[in-house]
């Protein structure tokens, strides 16, 4: 990212994807070549919400600095919306995890339910194909995760979340989502979201009706 502040530019090093804290302090640093303040709890919830995107986190700065210099996490939780791309992805994981309050999450979400679709079709090719890889294996390396990746084509920081791996400086909490599901599981959720999509596009079922069959119908796709 580069900022010309008084015709002078700043370049950026990208912290890594899993490195949390480094990206709440790169933040702080943009907002402060803006000439603004953010609290570090603040600049924590836009990064939840918009996620590890710069040109998206410096627009959003750019139009909180108008409403105040000092930026808190009361103004970010009030004016700052949750990317889709961002919410989408945490619905699929949610629901992969097997998590309890997916359906309040969904409810409450303005994601329609055609497009979770497709994001949780994809993670479950991409989870199967992990799954393939690893034949039964439980413990996790950062070493195998680098080589499933480098085999497979997906992404090192997509497989490590895949599997539950955490970094130390990582506050996320992770499940490794290889020791819930099996391949089977993940065949038969695929042709079950494909059935959903054509039921939503021939009138047979909406958007939100579509995310309590996926619940009711999940116990029996194992």
């Amino acid at each position: 990212l580069n900022i010309d502040v008084e015709s002078e530019k700043h370049i950026f090093v990208l912290p890594k994807p899993w490195e949390d804290d480094k990206w709440q302090l790169h933040t702080m640093k943009i907002a402060k070549l803006i000439g603004k303040t953010i609290s570090r709890a603040a600049a924590e919830v836009i990064l939840s919400r918009v996620g590890k995107k710069e040109f998206r986190i410096l627009r959003e700065l750019e139009k909180l600095s108008v409403l105040s210099p000092e930026i808190d996490e009361k103004t970010v939780e009030k004016f700052i919306d949750f990317d889709i791309a961002t919410e989408v992805e945490f619905l699929a994981v949610c629901f992969l995890s097997n998590d309890e309050s997916f359906l309040s999450f969904a409810k409450e979400s303005s994601v329609p339910f055609t497009y979770f679709s497709s994001v949780l079709a994809k993670l479950a090719i991409d989870l199967g194909t992990i799954l393939e890889k690893r034949k039964g294996r439980t413990g996790v390396t950062w070493t195998e995760i680098k080589d499933i990746s480098s085999s497979t084509g997906i992404a090192s920081a997509r497989v490590a979340k895949l599997l539950g791996y955490s970094f130390s400086n990582m506050r996320e909490k992770r499940v490794n989502l290889s020791l819930l599901h099996s391949r089977l599981f993940l065949k038969n959720l695929i042709v079950f979201l494909q059935e959903l999509d054509e039921s939503i596009k021939n009138g047979q079922s909406n958007q939100q009706l579509s995310f309590f069959q996926l619940v009711g119908e999940s116990s029996n796709l194992k």
